[in-house]
């Protein structure tokens, strides 16, 4: 039996667990992402018609990750926000001053997606798989060791769950 080594295991390949992956190879940390999802699903410009807002700290860090350029003119700047609760009393409205800039902005979750995608699936510090089920995981002192649906064992000192929701690995952790 063949085990490929990492430093890390990420389980989950969608927003978060691409980013983290990015986030961590930018550091020359080694990941393997896992996801039950089919990726070609996952980017089809019907699978998720949701957008995200972005904070402007949150865009610094995807510029930082060298996503700048891929999500040049994608969003929509956030000028300002303003929150209420239906016609109850109060409100807050965020108004940046004239110097400070955008308070974030607003991408199509499909962009997001397709961006983080391409630039992990690029890089040599990430290895992708994709779809593919967790047949076991085995946790030790020593680390983590996964076996996959497909016949492939990977090991690593640490495992990220970043799944979203049904996660397995949550449930089996309590």
């Amino acid at each position: 039996m063949n085990t490929e080594y990492s430093d890390t295991i990420i389980i989950g390949g969608g927003l978060i667990g691409l980013a983290q992956a990015l986030a961590l190879a930018a550091h020359g940390i080694s990941s393997h992402v896992i996801d039950r999802a089919d990726p070609q699903a996952m980017l089809a410009s019907d699978f998720d018609g949701r957008t995200s807002a972005i904070s402007s700290a949150s865009m610094a860090m995807l510029e930082a990750l060298g996503l700048k350029a891929a999500l040049a003119g994608k969003g929509c700047p956030i000028s300002q926000i303003w929150v209420s609760d239906g016609l109850k009393p109060g409100e807050i409205d965020f108004v940046p001053g004239q110097d400070d800039g955008y308070l974030g902005v607003m991408f199509e979750n499909r962009v997001l997606r397709r961006t983080l995608y391409e630039a992990a699936l690029a890089h040599p510090e990430i290895t992708l798989h994709m779809p593919v089920d967790i047949a076991t995981v085995e946790r030790s002192e020593a680390g983590v060791c996964l076996s996959l649906a497909d016949g492939v064992t990977l090991s690593a000192s640490l495992l990220i769950v970043a799944e979203g929701r049904k996660s397995a690995t949550r449930d089996a952790a309590g």
